[in-house]
């Protein structure tokens, strides 16, 4: 059982007295944003679509002159993003619009490289009290965006059947996402200050509680199911015991409350059959983007009908953003199947799977302590993105806001699976010698006895 209150270790290349690369995470984090603030009221003027570009390229510039580009590209995931990135390019061959397709691949490398470095060379580089310090623009995100944006008329959305809520954002779902990206820094900050200072443990509480209802005021189901993923998975690496019995304690208290306020009772069932009350499918607001996508699936058949491309929907009038093209997608997997084919779909499924298999294991090497706590939530909060993605289908979208912040946790995630490996491997040869030695004095012990 670990003790959150102790202070977090250092990494074991982060050198006694360094101090926090400041020019480093204020690009990092300022990119990040870049690509999330397009759709939220005041910050899309500075954040716009084109301007988020802007920021990549600055970005991309710095990582290559300080040398961070291509790590974290390693071993079989390395491998496996590769592949899946060539089989992308290759698809424009036979694409049905391949001027968009061609740009689209293009970006996408430029996002999955860029971000899977920078996360990577963050993590190996900053002490473990600031692994995520890079996402903490995120929480920030959150912060102005579902709770600044309460007293405008505009942030509560009718849908006819429920209210719900969207702050400065575009949409609920968007809002959601932004939760959902705020998970591993408002999380860590908690799991590092909870039982600290009072002004820093103020600040965790009351941060950890504004996301969560922000969370839950949106109604973004697949964000609650992503977030739930996320913290019963962090839950699980950190090591349950008293942590089980608070989350159990508030689940209890959470059904009382829904029994005995109607309203609220109301509220949570419309949250979970969100679309019209007299349809009772709990997937309505879903089920018509699905049936054309798999309609869009089965046309892709084995190749694909190219990265990016809606099946049938060959008008495409170019431009930085395409937006205005296709349809939406609304499963990850669908669209895969659609644009990139079944060769696509294995592909992007080894290549998932190669990188949730490496940080398993690199977890299951540590007893539980801040190394294993922290692999534990990139795990969660990149399966709780995987499964938010097979209601919005931002993975084949490389300018989406989860896009960019998805692969810097992939980074982050390689970057501290190789120190739990390395770790493991001092300790294993720490144990070897202390048996060696301890033969050794055996063996010295019995031929003193006999003379």
């Amino acid at each position: 059982m670990i003790n959150l209150a102790t202070k977090p270790r250092r990494l074991h290349n982060a050198k006694k007295g360094s101090k926090l690369d400041w020019l480093f995470l204020l690009l990092f984090a300022l990119t990040l944003i870049a690509f999330a603030a397009v759709d939220i009221r005041y910050l899309g003027t500075a954040f716009n679509s084109t301007m988020r570009f802007v920021w990549l390229l600055i970005f991309l510039f710095f990582l290559s002159t300080r040398g961070y580009l291509g790590r974290g590209l390693t071993g079989a995931f390395g491998l496996a993003t590769l592949v899946y990135l060539g089989w992308i390019f290759a698809t424009v061959l036979w694409s049905q619009v391949p001027a968009l397709s061609a740009p689209k691949a293009i970006l996408q490398v430029f996002v999955t490289v860029t971000f899977i470095s920078a996360g990577y060379a963050w993590a190996h580089k900053a002490l473990a009290e600031h692994a995520f310090s890079v996402f903490a623009g995120m929480t920030l995100l959150v912060v102005v965006t579902g709770v600044l944006g309460a007293g405008l008329a505009e942030a509560a959305l009718d849908t006819g059947s429920m209210v719900l809520y969207r702050g400065l954002a575009y949409n609920p779902n968007l809002l959601g996402i932004l939760v959902l990206m705020s998970v591993p820094w408002t999380v860590w900050y908690f799991h590092c200050n909870y039982l600290g200072k009072m002004r820093r443990r103020m600040i965790a509480y009351l941060t950890l509680g504004s996301v969560l209802a922000v969370l839950l005021l949106t109604g973004a189901r697949s964000s609650i199911l992503a977030v739930g993923v996320a913290g019963a998975t962090y839950l699980y690496y950190t090591g349950l015991g008293r942590y089980a019995a608070v989350l159990g304690l508030v689940l209890l208290t959470g059904a009382v409350v829904v029994l005995n306020v109607p309203d609220l009772g109301s509220r949570v069932w419309g949250i979970v059959a969100k679309g019209t009350e007299e349809s009772g499918d709990v997937f309505y607001s879903r089920r018509g983007v699905w049936e054309e996508s798999l309609a869009g699936a089965e046309e892709g058949d084995l190749m694909g009908v190219g990265y990016g491309v809606s099946a049938g929907i060959t008008e495409y009038i170019g431009g930085f953003s395409a937006a205005d093209y296709g349809r939406e997608k609304g499963n990850t997997v669908l669209a895969i199947l659609e644009e990139l084919g079944q060769i696509g779909l294995v592909l992007y499924v080894l290549m998932i799977a190669s990188f949730f298999i490496r940080l398993m294991r690199a977890a299951a090497r540590l007893p539980n302590g801040t190394l294993r706590a922290q692999i534990g939530l990139v795990i969660g909060t990149s399966l709780g993105l995987i499964v938010n993605s097979q209601f919005e289908a931002w993975f084949v979208a490389p300018a989406a806001p989860a896009s960019p912040f998805f692969w810097s946790l992939v980074g982050c995630g390689m970057a501290l699976a190789r120190m739990a490996e390395q770790h493991s491997r001092v300790h294993r040869a720490i144990r070897r010698q202390q048996v060696t030695t301890g033969q050794a004095m055996g063996a010295h012990g019995v031929r003193h006895a006999t003379r």
